[in-house]
């Protein structure tokens, strides 16, 4: 019997002052059924949902990461991509905003792909054998990159909840969260100067 993957990603806080948030989770597909429903909400979207639900879902989720592997990335898109954008180089050689913008996604796979990787290698997997749930906000993270997506569904709607609670200061047990920001920005300098 084969091993069944569900993945899901969300982007919270896009282009907030506070920071952008990418959350994800892979794990098995029963795992990842199980987490759901015991949150007793369907369709949930944590940006539309009554302070009531959401503790309730707080205090509900659990994850079990012998099977799965949430995770949270602090990116801060469009707060580095605006730095760049404003560099007298940048502007002087007319580059696109689409040009810096895919130049970050790419870094930010690399990253999002060290946060599933043990658990990808401990399953069997690579990155080719399942596709991310997610929404337009972060299709661009795995499009064309070596991973694929898919409409969303309960994976989606996981990280979601974990996206959420972090653009809101609200960390969540048994999350791998990492504040990548620096990195980012870091990880941008040598393809910007090649555009120069």
């Amino acid at each position: 019997m084969t091993t069944k993957l569900l993945a899901g990603m969300d982007l919270s806080g896009a282009c907030s002052e506070n920071g952008e948030y990418l959350a994800g989770i892979v794990g098995l597909k029963e795992n990842i059924i199980s987490t759901h429903r015991r949150l007793g909400h369907d369709g949930i979207h944590m940006r539309s949902m009554y302070n009531k639900s959401r503790e309730k879902i707080f205090a509900r989720l659990n994850f079990n990461l012998k099977y799965c592997v949430p995770f949270c990335l602090k990116i801060d898109r469009c707060i580095i991509v605006d730095e760049i954008m404003k560099s007298r180089s940048i502007r002087r050689a007319r580059v696109k905003r689409e040009v810096i913008e895919r130049l970050f996604d790419q870094n930010v796979f690399v990253f999002l792909r060290g946060e599933i990787s043990v658990f990808l290698q401990r399953q069997k997997k690579n990155m080719a054998d399942f596709d991310f749930e997610c929404d337009a906000d972060s299709r661009d993270f795995v499009r064309g990159k070596g991973g694929g997506y898919a409409e969303p569904g309960i994976a989606h709607e996981l990280a979601d909840i974990i996206a959420w609670f972090y653009a809101h200061n609200k960390p969540l047990k048994r999350v791998n969260y990492n504040d990548r920001s620096a990195d980012l920005r870091k990880a941008m300098e040598k393809p910007v100067r090649k555009i120069r």
